[in-house]
């Protein structure tokens, strides 16, 4: 199922999210390691560096 996260919702090393995933708001990926499928709608303010 697609979740709804809030914003700089925390996601541990090698979190996979569904496909067609969507994120509404800014998240914090910093731990590195996250496996995305097909489809990732990710907030267009969304920064991975």
């Amino acid at each position: 199922p697609v979740q709804n996260f809030c914003s700089n919702t925390f996601f541990g090393a090698g979190t996979t999210f569904a496909p067609g995933q969507t994120f509404s708001s800014t998240q914090n990926f910093a731990d590195g390691g996250m496996n995305f499928k097909a489809g990732m709608h990710f907030f267009a303010g969304q920064d991975f560096n």
